[in-house]
């Protein structure tokens, strides 16, 4: 093994971009690269664009508002108001149901049918912490209508003309706010753009932060999951068949939608940019003729550089894999794929089609898969460490599962600091363990072997003591004033352990009785969340990783490997003690 190590520190480090170049893994702010005798590659995982930096349980908190030199492109989705005609009070709530839309996602104009009154349509980008560059920006647009900044901008605007406004722009915790305060239905104001003054006459090229592809170049695999808001719910709308006309274009007023994410067109042009293979994750088909699934690997075939490859996955973490439902996904969106691909002409070799799992046994999921097994060419492992990572071991304790969602029974203390380091390090071998019969297995049946989400699995209890005591809070907490109150949002349900479904109390006395108990639990849940975040930015993290990597290429050897630092990553307002903050995860306080 050849490792190379690099401590230091660097743009993105100072603006908590965590990211992998080579490999290159930032924890802390700390860069290690390292590289490994195996040809398989090692890739990474880009990152949710609508993350706050106000998140616990990962990284790339700039992925917010520093990937795209056009800001426009990570806008929130449009929010709309109204005010009397004349007034500079707060504008109030108009629901989106009231307003009709253009297909790229702008408002058809803006009138409240009155004449006493007005309307916006406004969006958000950074909130909660920007991190484009200070200075001079110019806003772009067309059609008829009005524009303000707020926020990070500083307005009045330096210019401004119709079409064109120029601004000062100072990066904080508030975002920059843009709202649409006219817009003549007859020429909508639209294709809003904020790019950098200097970029003015070549953003359109140049459609990546020069940044953000320097962190990029030199890793030969990209996964795009994230970016196209794959789901592993098999119910969730993500993995509905989606339509291909309808799809996110360069066009849209943004590339943080939740319908499918990011234009194909903006993901195939940064591989080409940084050189990177794609793996990308897609809803299920319709049929053998999926429009959508059918556009997209067409577009890809067409586009990506003749030396580049695609892995092809259903969803993410193997969808409905404990049924059939996971095998006929991916059978049918690979008839579809593999189609669009030879009319492109392009080389089946290039086409990977992948089935993935989470840490389920793949003798589990494959037994649903049928005899044969030629619509797909690899299954993808994990690859991580932490977690679940004891399952090889039957019968064996997990000391490395902190998502227990006990909130009952008593909780034990949460280790210690040096107790769960000791924990994630053993971990690394049982998880090689696992990997390497697994490895085995799958390649005797002809099947690639691939890993998905390297790294460390690191999360507490999602669901337990902290998330029932915010919940029960809000149903009978201090603004109940009529006794009996009846808490039915108990998750994980009661009737699981052969109880009732729902608590009800008689009195507040009674619900604080049992709330001090809940509370207790909900301490240890909390102490146990911030001994894993010292965890998860020691330095021996970089050890266990390198190990975790070198494993895999050359010891289990196992095919291509991408890293993933954002999996565990939450939004604050989605901590379990986020409502009471009293429990909520230390970043989140």
């Amino acid at each position: 093994m050849y490792i190379t190590m690099i401590y230091s520190r660097n743009a993105y480090c100072d603006s908590q971009f965590s990211t992998t170049r080579g490999f290159v893994l930032a924890v802390g702010c700390l860069v290690v690269s390292a590289t490994f005798v195996s040809a398989a590659f090692t890739g990474l995982a880009l990152p949710p664009l609508d993350i706050s930096p106000l998140q616990y349980g990962g990284s790339w908190a700039s992925a917010n508002s520093l990937v795209f030199t056009d800001l426009m492109k990570h806008s929130s989705a449009f929010t709309f108001g109204w005010r009397r005609v004349g007034s500079n009070g707060t504008w109030m709530y108009v629901s989106p149901s009231d307003v009709a839309m253009r297909p790229d996602g702008y408002p058809a104009g803006l009138d409240s049918k009155s004449n006493t009154s007005v309307w916006s349509a406004a969006t958000v980008i950074g909130k909660d912490g920007a991190y484009y560059k200070a200075g001079r920006y110019v806003v772009l647009y067309d059609g008829n209508g009005t524009l303000e900044l707020n926020g990070d901008a500083t307005w009045p605007p330096v210019s401004s003309t119709p079409g064109r406004i120029e601004v000062d722009l100072t990066p904080s915790t508030t975002g920059l706010s843009v709202r649409i305060t006219s817009s003549l239905p007859s020429n909508p104001l639209n294709n809003i753009r904020i790019v950098p003054l200097a970029n003015e006459s070549n953003y359109q090229e140049n459609v990546f932060h020069p940044e953000f592809l320097a962190m990029l170049q030199g890793i030969p695999l990209l996964r795009f999951s994230a970016w196209m808001r794959a789901s592993s719910d098999p119910t969730n709308a993500r993995n509905s068949p989606r339509s291909w006309a309808a799809r996110t274009t360069p066009q849209h007023n943004s590339q943080v939608r939740d319908s499918d994410g990011v234009a194909v067109e903006h993901m195939v042009q940064l591989a080409n940019t940084v050189g990177a293979n794609m793996w990308i994750s897609l809803p299920r088909a319709a049929n053998e003729s999926d429009p959508y699934i059918y556009g997209i690997v067409s577009y890809i075939a067409a586009n990506l550089s003749s030396n580049l490859t695609l892995t092809v996955e259903y969803g993410t973490d193997g969808p409905g894999w404990l049924g059939s439902h996971l095998s006929n996904s991916t059978r049918l969106i690979s008839a579809v794929a593999r189609k669009a691909w030879a009319d492109a002409g392009r080389p089946r070799a290039q086409l990977r089609m992948v089935m993935t799992t989470n840490w389920q046994s793949p003798a589990n999921t494959l037994s649903l898969a049928g005899s044969n097994l030629s619509y797909i060419d690899a299954y993808a492992l994990p690859g991580s460490f932490g977690g679940n990572a004891y399952w090889a071991w039957a019968g064996k304790s997990n000391p490395t599962y902190w998502g227990d969602p006990s909130y009952l029974s008593t909780r034990a203390s949460a280790p210690a600091l040096s107790t769960v380091l000791k924990y994630l390090r053993s971990s690394v071998i049982a998880a090689d363990v696992g990997y390497y019969k697994s490895y085995e297995w799958i390649k005797s049946l002809g099947l690639d072997v691939l890993a998905y989400m390297s790294g460390p699995d690191m999360v507490g209890a999602l669901y337990g003591a902290r998330s029932n005591f915010d919940r029960a809070t809000r149903a009978c907490g201090s603004n109940t004033t009529v006794w009996p109150c009846t808490f039915t949002n108990i998750y994980p349900p009661l009737a699981y352990q052969g109880a009732p479904s729902s608590i009800t109390w008689t009195s507040a006395s009674q619900f604080d009785n049992t709330m001090q108990a809940m509370a207790a639990n909900a301490s240890k849940e909390a102490d146990l969340e911030s001994v894993l975040r010292q965890a998860r930015i020691h330095d021996t993290m970089y050890d266990m990783m390198l190990d975790s990597l070198w494993r895999w290429h050359n010891q289990t050897g196992g095919g291509d490997v991408v890293v993933d630092l954002s999996r565990t990553a939450k939004n604050c307002y989605e901590a379990a003690g986020s409502y009471t903050r009293t429990y909520a995860p230390d970043e989140c306080k």
